[in-house]
């Protein structure tokens, strides 16, 4: 679904099935409120709402200042108070804790100092943000909404089936009434039946169009992941970077020069192995190997790397920066900083710097400087933020790489264009393999960022998901704790992290969630805008393993292969031998090994007492 719909003002038992049938997660009714041709009696509400209780979706009653009287009433039967009226924060707060019922303070907006009344409910559970008309069918405004977050929040007022798609937008939670009505109070089931059938096919993936350009004018996929939340210093260069690469992935001098390095410096085509050993000891399904940590460097991250230090040529400067959290990133960037004549300098989190210490030596050994990031959970997300700090006030000289799948469009698409070289390796190595694509092909990656993911799966994408199904593996983080970095596998909600719209990891208040990961790698709070477009659109599925599977599932295949998989892949190994078993002989998995286990040494000996 493209969104968190819900329908209001309904009154009829036939058009709430309907509702629920095509997935709406909230009916609101408006109760108490005669001036509306939707208004029910608080008693009518209560039985209508015992009619429909074996309904999954929340129950809403919508109310304009409402007294105890009403409140008493219809508190046992519904799940959410919905106030349009001139309720205080503090009557909220009397609200919530006279009825334990959740509150959706709604609010008009019909200017831009409007929106400064955002923070004025902090104890509501949710805000809907409506026109000053409310009930007259008015259209909201949309441009107030420009360069504001209202991610997380409803939108209301005059939206239809042919409007839907400019409130998706700005936030994937809309509330929809008037739009789909033949006459006020009166629901018409075809409107509603065409708006679930237009919402659907909004969050399709396109064949023969690319992943990374199957976005809007504003840059979001599926109308909500992505986008260019960054600010108005950071706007110009991330313009300017976006024109080049524009003209760049389409010149045929760069595409070979692209390809040179990657065939001479890098070391492609990279192995596909069949692990026989493995395939034998767990039975089921053949397991086979796409062994990317045998590029120069140890991983995935080279292709990025190289791609970025030469557009960083072309762009005519000298100078590049980018962030790491496994270092692998930040390992290779400064490799191809050195090969191209280039300085460098890494923002880290002084944690991974701790447990990453092979790949900081790399690094240093490469003349690329270090910066340590002592603020947040001095990881990936920090430097991140460091990096594009550091790039605002140095762009004129200072090319940035971001490491993975994440922050603006732009990185977003270099970095997924870059490591597309790996699936089309695959593709040739499947084909002289086989004789073709495997009618039944798993082809599972790790997921943090998410730029090998993208890679893996970039030129399958147009095969049928029955044929070619991709897995993502998140980190689960320790098996005994309720933290983890599994945004996708565990509901996260949709937030804003690094200038990108994605489902991250929220404490109660809204902000960025603390992680915990054995692996750097996939130590990160949010998930690329890409792997959110493909799991709304199922075309992929994600799952986590734990840290304890990510160590046991090296233990084994380091043990049965001579193959050494970093902890990041490990994760994926790890589902791979949940699911083999369970397979016949004819299904092929195939796991991206996109690094080597090299910076992780001393993490592995100390938790398994050896190191292969």
């Amino acid at each position: 679904m493209t969104a968190t719909i819900k329908i209001c003002g309904l009154r009829d038992y036939n058009a709430i099935k309907m509702s629920v049938d095509s997935g709406a997660k909230y009916l609101g009714f408006v109760c108490d409120y005669p001036r509306s041709p939707r208004n029910i009696s608080p008693y009518k509400l209560v039985e209508l709402m015992e009619e429909i209780s074996h309904f999954d979706a929340y129950k809403v009653a919508v109310t304009v200042n409402p007294d105890d009287t009403v409140i008493d009433i219809i508190k046992g039967s519904i799940d959410f108070l919905q106030l349009h009226g001139s309720e205080t924060n503090q009557r909220i707060l009397e609200i919530k804790k006279r009825s334990n019922l959740k509150i959706i303070k709604a609010i008009k907006i019909g200017a831009e100092k409007d929106l400064q009344q955002l923070d004025s409910y902090p104890d509501a559970d949710d805000l809907l943000l409506d026109t000053p008309a409310m009930e007259h069918s008015e259209l909201f405004n949309f441009n107030l909404l420009d360069n504001r977050n209202i991610t997380s929040y409803f939108l209301a007022g005059g939206i239809n089936i042919h409007n839907a798609h400019q409130a998706l937008q700005f936030t994937s939670k809309l509330d929809i009434s008037s739009g789909l009505e033949s006459e006020p109070g009166i629901k018409d089931l075809k409107k509603l039946k065409s708006l679930w059938k237009k919402l659907k096919n909004m969050l399709k993936i396109k064949k023969k169009i690319p992943l990374i350009d199957q976005h809007d004018k504003h840059y979001l996929y599926g109308g909500k992941f992505g986008g260019n939340f960054i600010p108005e210093t950071l706007k110009k260069p991330v313009e300017d970077l976006t024109k080049l690469f524009a003209k760049l992935r389409y010149d045929k001098k760069f595409i070979q020069e692209r390809d040179f390095y990657f065939k001479n410096y890098v070391g492609a085509p990279t192995p596909f192995v069949k692990l026989n050993h493995l395939t034998n000891h767990l039975g089921g399904a053949q397991i086979y190997a796409k062994v990317v940590s045998e590029a120069n460097g140890g991983a995935h991250k080279i292709y990025n790397a190289v791609v970025h230090a030469l557009i960083c040529k072309r762009a005519g400067k000298k100078y590049i920066v980018g962030d790491t959290g496994a270092g692998y990133a930040g390992k290779m960037l400064s490799m191809a900083a050195k090969k191209f004549g280039l300085k460098c300098k890494i923002f880290m989190g002084a944690k991974d710097i701790i447990r990453q210490k092979p790949n900081c030596d790399a690094i240093r050994k490469n003349g690329a400087e270090i910066i340590p990031v002592y603020s947040g959970s001095q990881t990936l997300v920090d430097a991140v933020s460091e990096c594009m700090r550091y790039w605002v006030s140095n762009c004129d000289t200072t090319h940035m790489a971001v490491g993975s799948t994440v922050g603006p469009n732009i990185f977003i698409k270099i970095c997924a264009w870059s490591t597309a070289q790996i699936s089309r390796e695959l593709i040739i190595q499947m084909n002289k393999e086989f004789g073709q694509i495997p009618k039944k092909l798993k082809l599972i990656n790790c997921v943090g960022g998410g730029s090998s993911a993208a890679g893996f799966w970039n030129e399958f994408m147009d095969y049928n998901k029955q044929q070619v199904e991709f897995v993502g593996v998140e980190a689960g983080g320790p098996k005994k704790s309720k933290l983890h970095a599994a945004p996708l596998t565990n509901s996260s909600k949709i937030g804003i992290l690094h200038g990108a719209a994605q489902y991250v990891i929220q404490d109660k208040d809204g902000q960025i969630g603390e992680t915990s990961s054995i692996s750097a790698g996939l130590d990160y709070p949010g998930i690329s805008p890409l792997h959110c477009f493909l799991k709304d659109a199922k075309r992929a599925r994600y799952t986590s393993a734990t840290d304890e599977e990510a160590l046991q599932a090296y233990k084994l295949v380091s043990k049965l292969e001579n193959l050494s998989p970093s902890l990041e892949p490990s994760h994926a190994f790890a589902e791979a031998i949940k699911i083999a078993p369970k397979l016949n002989k004819n299904t092929i998995i195939c796991v991206n090994s996109c690094g080597d286990a090299k910076k992780d040494r001393a993490i592995i000996k100390k938790r398994l007492g050896f190191f292969k």
